[in-house]
């Protein structure tokens, strides 16, 4: 765990430009980098759910949708960025205690020694930890935490905020008791083990002994426990409770004068902080968007995990932009590839925006590419190392893929990885079907796989499924998620950590139960797969769930 000590800024910032590592922010995404580790280990996974806790203390709250504002203005104020600034430092405490006390738990089994090295990290465990007078690894101590630190940042703050029309000098002007941290400290001092105690006994006088109840009650940290939070009837307990503790500690902090929202109450604001946001930048339009009022935290907590980003490189590879057309014939080599002894034609269908995230180009490469816009783009790969800039030949009509297949007959062979944003492209997709039918195809998950679950679910498609690892350049695993619907027989692949993949399987089980795991489900394509993978993570610079287009300041995608 090596954020550094500025991570819930530049998070926020970096996020919200596309580009980011062991960051995170609650309207885009959080990154987890791949290239220096092994992104399978505790540790690995201890910071994806680290990171992934900040962004839900922020979606629930109205001080963190607050973040997410002055997020989305100092992408090009600075004045706004550096109020940014002061208020993360009102909230830093609170976010780092939450994140840090309950990833640990959710992850490491309370073991402090991943936390070695990191004496800050430390500290702010014990922050969460004193809050609450009972062994950690109890699960009622978990949810007293979480209700403490929600109740902090659902302040009054944001309403605060917007009367004074989100300008830059404003987070000076916040109250004392609207700032989390100072929250934080107020119960510090006034939530003894004798609030806890009575808070918990009206839970208990509340929900009765119910089997999920008791699971709550259990002082061992059963991973059998653990696996029921994900049915029903403990989601229903899970909120009962949830909502009984937020009460309790709205009550004692409006004894001593902090006013505290209701629990969703940061939704009343929502509508409203959107529509500033979009007065004093209209080019923001878009990137802050509401969860739908029906969405329950269930939901929420799902669908949050399709921010991840799972970074591979440091930064993006250079590429070089040719034309087929205008290709020599005695330049054609740069559509061949070789892994090991075996050449080969490598292809792929990507919106021309993603391609501007993945690579950097030329001014007039880039150029080309912004003109483009969200229209899809075929290009052939090939690099003579991987040193060496990526050479991108664009096919700009099927007739050109299918004369490269034709040519080689087969030797060597043509592979193609479609992004999914691409296939939902219907008329693109209808003119290129006939050519990318010939080539070994594979496809890339690049938008919400929980939205496309429910999709395919409501279509009664049959959708298999399966989780694994594979290794990147440096020979460091990663795990991936794979799925194919109906009867396509196309292979969707995501790479991904090892946290977001078994979420994806949760989601699956509860959702669609139609959904087969399928562990023998790549063998019939695993060569494909397996060489596909590799120039994903040796050429493209990171991956995830969020390849919907916007427009920059200016027009630039």
């Amino acid at each position: 765990m090596n954020p550094p000590e500025d991570h819930l800024v530049t998070g926020l910032l970096h996020g919200a430009a596309g580009n980011g590592a062991g960051s995170y922010n609650n309207y885009d995404a959080w990154a987890v980098t791949l290239g220096g580790g092994d992104v399978t280990s505790n540790q690995a996974q201890l910071v994806t759910v680290h990171e992934a806790l900040h962004a839900a203390l922020n979606d629930c709250t109205s001080f963190g949708t607050s973040l997410a504002a002055y997020a989305v203005l100092g992408l090009d104020d600075p004045d706004r960025r550096l109020a940014l600034t002061r208020l993360v430092d009102m909230c830093r405490t609170v976010h780092e205690a939450f994140a840090t006390y309950q990833s640990i738990w959710l992850v490491g089994g309370g073991d402090l020694a991943l936390l070695k090295g990191y004496p800050s990290y430390i500290d702010w465990y014990r922050d969460a930890s004193d809050l609450v007078g009972l062994p950690d690894h109890f699960r009622s101590k978990e949810m007293m935490i979480e209700a403490a630190v929600r109740a902090c940042m659902q302040s009054r703050a944001v309403d605060h905020l917007l009367r004074r029309g989100l300008t830059v000098d404003v987070a000076e002007t916040v109250p004392p008791l609207d700032r989390p941290d100072v929250r934080f400290d107020l119960l510090h001092r006034h939530a003894d083990a004798a609030f806890w105690s009575a808070a918990w006994s009206r839970c208990c006088d509340a929900v009765g002994d119910m089997p999920a109840w008791r699971s709550l009650r259990a002082g061992e940290d059963d991973p059998a426990l653990r696996k029921s939070t994900y049915s029903s009837e403990y989601q229903a307990t899970w909120m009962t409770i949830a909502h009984l503790l937020h009460e309790e500690v709205t009550t004692l902090l409006g004894r001593h004068g902090a006013e505290v929202l209701s629990y969703d109450g940061h939704r009343d604001f929502t509508a409203e902080l959107i529509a500033a946001v979009e007065q004093v930048a209209p080019h923001a339009r878009g990137r802050l968007i509401a969860s739908e009022d029906s969405a329950t935290a269930q939901d929420e907590s799902f669908e949050m995990w399709r921010r991840e980003r799972l970074v591979v490189t440091s930064h993006p590879r250079p590429a070089v932009l040719h034309q087929l057309a205008g290709l020599p014939r005695d330049r054609h080599i740069v559509l061949v590839s070789v892994r090991g002894r075996d050449a080969h034609v490598f292809a792929t269908a990507r919106p021309a925006f993603r391609l501007l995230q993945q690579f950097e180009f030329s001014a007039p490469d880039r150029a080309y590419l912004q003109n483009l816009g969200c229209a899809t783009v075929v290009t052939v790969r090939s690099a003579a190392s991987d040193d060496e800039p990526v050479d991108l030949t664009v096919l700009e009509d099927p007739g050109q893929l299918k004369a490269i297949v034709s040519a080689w007959k087969g030797s060597p062979r043509v592979f193609v990885n479609v992004a999914l944003s691409s296939l939902g492209d219907i008329a693109w997709r209808d003119r290129w079907s006939g050519a990318l039918r010939r080539t070994q195809l594979t496809g890339l998950l690049d938008l919400s796989p929980f939205a496309q679950f429910d999709l395919w679910r409501q279509d009664g498609e049959p959708l298999a499924y399966v989780r694994g690892t594979v290794r990147d350049v440096d020979s460091k695993p990663c795990a991936v998620f794979a799925c194919i619907v109906g009867d396509t027989n196309l292979p969707l692949l995501l790479p991904c950590t090892g946290v977001t993949a078994q979420i994806l399987e949760q989601y699956l089980e509860q959702t669609f139960p139609a959904a087969v795991e399928d562990l023998s489900l790549l063998e019939g394509s695993l060569e494909t797969v397996q060489l596909t993978m590799s120039h994903l993570l040796a050429e493209e610079h990171s991956f995830d769930m969020s390849a919907y287009h916007w427009e920059e300041p200016g027009g630039q995608a």
